[in-house]
């Protein structure tokens, strides 16, 4: 399961189906995953703070996944390479949405009804228990936007196993990222410009 998910499932748990609320974060968070993603399956390179559309490797069809796909095909129409910032302020209006409407139509987010009939919570389906692999990645970009967002550790003394991420790994330029931009957001937010 593509970490995009993850993040739009622990969200949608933590706030009792009430993920929408925090749009303007979980955007961010979804674009920094989208991003995460990306580079892991060689599709862009993140170095010194920018991101870089990779050609497909021989033989490499396309990315198996719609939203990454929308997403590579946005950061491709770029003339140049972006600031991973820019890549996630760029991403962020559009990966909400989509990541939703995947989740919603795979089963994986299921609406609860309101008490009057009304559009109500969406919440993950029962059982759902996240993916161990990207238990560290999830941690690290949801500790970016909201703290209370990120699942427990799983070590021992609540230690992650995965320790501290490289400087240059793309987990940590892009959990930076994210953490700049909600920073920016929350400060026009309450500024008001």
């Amino acid at each position: 399961m593509p970490l995009t998910d993850e993040a739009m499932l622990r969200v949608a748990g933590v706030t009792g189906g009430r993920a929408g609320a925090w749009h303007l974060e979980l955007g961010r968070v979804l674009a920094g995953a989208v991003l995460v993603d990306l580079a892991r399956g060689g599709r862009i390179a993140v170095h010194a703070g920018r991101v870089s559309v990779l050609a497909p490797a021989p033989g490499a069809g396309p990315v198996g996944d719609a939203v990454q796909g929308e997403a590579l095909d946005r950061l491709a129409r770029g003339r140049r390479p972006l600031t991973v910032a820019a890549c996630v302020e760029r991403l962020a209006p559009s990966t909400f949405p989509a990541v939703e409407r995947s989740l919603v139509d795979r089963g994986e987010l299921v609406w609860l009804r309101g008490p009057l009939g009304g559009r109500g919570r969406l919440l993950p389906r029962d059982g759902h228990r996240g993916d161990p692999a990207l238990r560290p990645a999830l941690r690290e970009l949801l500790r970016a936007a909201r703290p209370a967002w990120e699942p427990a550790p799983d070590g021992p003394g609540g230690a992650d196993p995965a320790g501290a991420w490289p400087a240059a790994d793309p987990v940590a330029v892009v959990s930076r990222a994210v953490a700049s931009c909600v920073a920016v957001l929350h400060s026009r937010v309450m500024c008001g410009f």
